[in-house]
């Protein structure tokens, strides 16, 4: 939470913050920031209190205890992706900009230890569905896996889209300027998409 104030109050001072934000995610991604984890509780919140029900399917406490079944961060496209499905999707684009897309923040997703285990490197459909008749999927989980799962495939237009909406939750939450969809693309380092 320190790490998102921190943010919005050098986003609501200066442009030079913003510039130097957009730098550091147009590089590194949104994987490595320490803000993640609340950032993803937050909106987890959001898409709860949207569906207009009190129940709560990610607690904070989940994310800061040392527990075996504690949060992690999913890449929906995987870090190891070797199944042909990811190759199809995202083999036209060099190995910089897949990890650009990797660890861009529409491919991040808060999931139990285990079941970031249990998905690691699958394809998106088994993802979604799981394997079998297993019960760990998408499809199963939180709110933000329930929306992800909505998605037929997963590719460079997913995550853009979905980043460009985490981003528009991130303006309206911390009541934060990011500016236009150009501004959106480079703070989620995908310029290099159309």
């Amino acid at each position: 939470m320190k790490a998102i104030k921190e943010m919005s109050d050098g986003l609501s001072r200066e442009s030079d913050y913003l510039r130097g934000m957009i730098s550091e995610f147009g590089a590194e991604g949104f994987y490595g920031w320490e803000g993640i984890y609340y950032f993803l509780y937050e909106y987890n919140l959001e898409l709860q209190s949207k569906s207009k029900t009190e129940r709560s399917k990610i607690f904070w406490a989940e994310f800061n205890e040392p527990k075996k079944d504690n949060i992690t961060v999913e890449h929906i496209f995987p870090r190891q992706a070797r199944h042909p499905t990811w190759a199809s999707n995202f083999g036209g684009f060099t190995q910089k900009q897949r990890t650009s897309l990797r660890n861009s923040l529409g491919n991040l997703l808060p999931l139990s230890r285990a079941k970031n285990a249990s998905l690691s490197n699958k394809p998106f459909d088994l993802k979604k569905t799981g394997i079998g008749d297993s019960v760990v999927g998408y499809m199963y989980g939180s709110y933000a896996e329930n929306e992800v799962c909505k998605e037929e495939i997963w590719g460079p237009d997913q995550i853009l889209a979905r980043g460009m909406k985490l981003l528009a939750f991130m303006e309206r939450r911390w009541e934060i300027k990011i500016g236009d969809q150009e501004m959106y693309k480079r703070m989620l380092g995908l310029s290099f998409l159309d």
